[in-house]
């Protein structure tokens, strides 16, 4: 049985990459220098790694995400905005394992078509997809949240100004 041992740097950059090896999705963890480490045992001389990350809103559920962080932060008040650029982040490359194998993958800023990451390790290693890119139905939806969010907030100054006047009318 073949270790692979990974080291995830720049991942601040990322947000919440998923990360699988052979087709099996593993968990990482933090170390105290901010990198994230993984230890995989793999039975094949060859291991797959798909490192990705798709924006929120390009998720099957965005709609309710973005209503939900829309009402608990006061009507968008308190809510971080999101990016200008909806960037997605693919990163596949197979290993030729040789025995232990250690690998570091340092991330870079995100920018359109650029590679996503530098891949250094003692073994053998092909890649396949390495790249960033604009995910164009988030940022579609990101124009519609923005459009509601506007649409709400003059809902919500007529709402008042029609209470405000009920209020004075009756006084």
């Amino acid at each position: 049985m073949k270790e692979l041992r990974l080291k995830l740097t720049g991942l601040n950059f990322v947000s919440n990459p998923i990360v699988r090896i052979d087709g099996e999705s593993v968990r990482y963890k933090r170390n105290a220098f901010g990198s994230y480490e993984i230890v995989h045992r793999c039975e094949s001389d060859l291991a797959e790694i798909l490192i990705f990350s798709r924006p929120e809103l390009s998720s099957r559920f965005w709609w309710l995400y973005a209503l939900i962080s829309y009402l608990f932060s006061f009507f968008g008040i308190f809510e971080p905005p999101y990016g200008r650029k909806q960037y997605g982040m693919i990163l596949k490359t197979n290993v030729r394992l040789t025995g232990s194998d250690e690998f570091k993958i340092a991330f870079h800023p995100p920018a359109d078509g650029k590679q996503a990451a530098i891949i250094n390790g003692e073994a053998e290693h092909d890649d396949a997809e390495n790249r960033y890119f604009i995910d164009n139905s988030a940022k579609r939806r990101k124009s519609i949240v923005l459009i509601l969010k506007i649409v709400s907030w003059i809902a919500l100054i007529i709402a008042a100004i029609y209470f405000i006047k009920q209020g004075v009318d009756m006084g």
